[in-house]
């Protein structure tokens, strides 16, 4: 018995969690989509939390501020400003607040439904839960202020689509700020997520490895293991990458020409720019409009 409990907690907080949720993403958008139950913001009164829970929906939770005490999974996850926690249905769960400082926060409930019937479909094949204290915590408050908003007050023709997609961001963003979502489920290292960051940021740099090894304190040899690790690709490939998508994207929002596109883009001629492109997406730069 005590084996096989192991063996399920292993399961529950290793890369089982990973996996699972992987799975659950993959499919949304596709065969199904999330249908928000309840979602609302709320500054918790005094004796605010549950004993040992079991939903069968999903339950998401962003701290916006104040303090508590989560536990899911045989783990006690402290509740305060940027944390957030994914519950899926099946996994126990329970929370109390600091009675001092009483957390503000908005708690989602929602499932998934399959596209061409309707009906509720679960997806998980066991619990499992993820938890984050974000560095970002602005941007996710934005978000599920924006889905509470949406469902709560909004409540628009597209507001089930709209949210599934919101649920579906910030559970994505937390798999990438978590380092989970990489090759081999790998953990992130910042000082390459920092400079992966600033070529997605700026299409149009032309920093060399040496430049960007600078930029994240490495040795240059270091930076190109480290960054090919964790991003799947050579730093190289991934400017190449980022510029292309920025072509991409001024095919599709503007009017500008290829040979004006190639010179943006700091190519020695449209020709190599067209070839390169090609080579990217399977198809010219004419194809795309």
């Amino acid at each position: 018995m005590a084996k096989s409990l192991k063996a399920m907690l292993k399961t529950t907080l290793g890369r089982g969690p990973l996996n699972q949720m992987r799975s659950v993403l993959r499919t949304i958008g596709v065969q199904n989509m999330f249908l928000v139950h309840s979602c609302g913001r709320m500054e918790v009164k005094p004796r605010w939390g549950f004993d040992r829970r079991v939903n069968r929906n999903f339950f998401l939770l962003m701290v916006l501020d104040g303090k508590g005490v989560f536990r899911a999974g045989g783990r006690t996850i402290p509740l305060h400003k940027g944390r957030i926690v994914f519950v899926s249905n099946g996994m126990e769960h329970s929370a109390e607040q600091d009675i001092d400082d009483p957390p503000n926060i908005i708690p989602v409930r929602f499932y998934t439904y399959d596209v061409a019937t309707g009906e509720r479909r679960d997806v998980t094949q066991q619990p499992f839960f993820l938890s984050l204290a974000t560095t970002n915590a602005v941007k996710f408050q934005e978000m599920f202020e924006s889905l509470h908003g949406q469902h709560v007050i909004a409540r628009g023709a597209f507001r089930t689509g709209y949210c599934s997609t919101l649920l579906h961001h910030i559970l994505c963003d937390m798999l990438f700020e978590l380092g989970l979502d990489r090759p081999g489920g790998a953990i992130r290292d910042k000082r390459i997520a920092g400079v992966q960051q600033f070529i997605a940021e700026n299409p149009l740099d032309r920093s060399n490895i040496r430049e960007l090894a600078e930029r994240a304190g490495l040795s240059e040899k270091y930076f190109t293991r480290l960054f090919r690790k964790q991003i799947g690709v050579t730093p190289k490939s991934y400017q190449v990458s980022s510029r292309l998508n920025h072509a991409r994207t001024l095919l599709e929002q503007t009017s500008m020409s290829v040979k004006e596109i190639a010179g943006v883009l700091e190519y020695p001629d449209p020709y190599v720019f067209s070839k390169q492109f090609k080579a990217h997406f399977g198809v010219a730069p004419s194809g795309v409009r």
